[in-house]
């Protein structure tokens, strides 16, 4: 086990089987390193799968949803940043690290996949932080939808400071549709991708509402 890893800090040179043993058995992070096949776990570490997402795209997902930072030798940048070649990037990268203790947070997930065991034709993570009733912060986070890679949807915005109800989850969805640049292949056209993208994100936000409760 490498040494400074915790279930909130992942070394850069972890492999995701390391990561994987130390999570708890109920964690939506352990449950989307489930997904990646045991002979890439053990081969492949944190920095690999950050720097090409498309290794353990459902990992690198969570992580995004729940507002993970890369930490660097000269400073610190959000892993939705680093995925966009923007922000500091000073000295070498150290570590993954990912919010501890958030008060109010819901996580939960919804996925579509031709076949239990496949990886999902698209995906919707959700992360929702209440606060007296009403969303403080919202990533969603969605896989399968976009031209390039996995991205947090600007939509989530429209949900913070207020109440996570069935008109604002509608709202959320619509314009994730909206939103989404899918690229259709075998699996799924342009058109089912992006009807999935808001059919999953009201199931994934209707989960943090009954977990919230």
């Amino acid at each position: 086990m490498p040494e400074n890893i915790s279930k909130e800090r992942f070394p850069i040179e972890a492999t995701l089987q390391s990561v994987y043993d130390l999570l708890d058995e109920d964690t939506l992070l352990r449950s989307s390193l489930k997904a990646v096949a045991w002979h890439l776990r053990t081969e492949k570490t944190v920095k690999q799968s950050i720097s090409s997402p498309r290794l353990a795209p459902q990992w690198t997902a969570t992580l995004l949803a729940l507002g993970a930072e890369i930490i660097f030798t000269e400073g610190i940048n959000s892993l939705e940043n680093y995925l966009q070649n923007k922000g500091p990037r000073g000295g070498e990268m150290i570590a993954v690290q990912i919010p501890a203790n958030v008060p109010g947070r819901v996580c939960k997930r919804a996925k579509v996949s031709l076949m239990p065991a496949d990886e999902p034709v698209v995906s919707v993570y959700a992360v929702v932080d209440f606060s007296n009733d009403k969303v403080q912060n919202a990533r969603l986070v969605l896989t399968g939808v976009w031209q390039k890679g996995t991205r947090l949807a600007k939509a989530s915005e429209i949900l913070v400071g207020e109440e996570l109800t069935e008109a604002n989850i509608e709202k959320a969805a619509t314009a994730i549709e909206e939103e989404v640049t899918p690229v259709g292949d075998y699996r799924g056209s342009v058109e089912y991708r992006r009807a999935m993208a808001g059919v999953l994100t009201r199931r994934a936000l209707r989960a943090c509402i009954e977990a919230g409760v």
